[in-house]
């Protein structure tokens, strides 16, 4: 066997290895965004109307309702949870998002309630 043939060799090795340790942590980010998924839902569930949705990333819920008039999931709000500083892993602060409109129809109305709980259910948790 040349050189070039155990290298290759190797590499193709190495990229399995590599696709392992993919599938891997695929596994455990799901398994995180599940249980994260989970304790939202327990403190923010009772906010949620109907079709709503709260998707969750590291650090990000967001929350999402069925606009009619775009035909898609909007974001309504969302919430960062993080840590003060930069070199701390634990969270220990909250921030919200959301826009500001001077629409008055029947979305945006309900989209401000949404807001409302989510703010009643943030300030009396923390």
């Amino acid at each position: 066997m040349t050189k070039i043939e155990i290298i290759k060799k190797a590499i193709i090795s190495n990229e399995e290895k590599i696709d392992v340790l993919k599938a891997k942590r695929r596994k455990v980010e799901e398994s995180k965004t599940d249980t994260l998924s989970r304790m939202y839902m327990q403190y923010f569930g009772d906010c949620l109307v109907n079709d709503d949705t709260i998707e969750v990333s590291d650090t990000y819920v967001y929350f999402k309702r069925f606009d009619s008039d775009y035909n898609y999931h909007k974001e309504m709000l969302s919430i960062s949870v993080r840590s003060s500083s930069w070199r701390d892993e634990e969270a220990d602060k909250i921030e919200t998002s959301f826009y500001s409109t001077s629409a008055n129809n029947e979305f945006e109305l309900k989209r401000m309630k949404l807001i409302g709980n989510v703010g009643q259910v943030i300030r009396f948790s923390g």
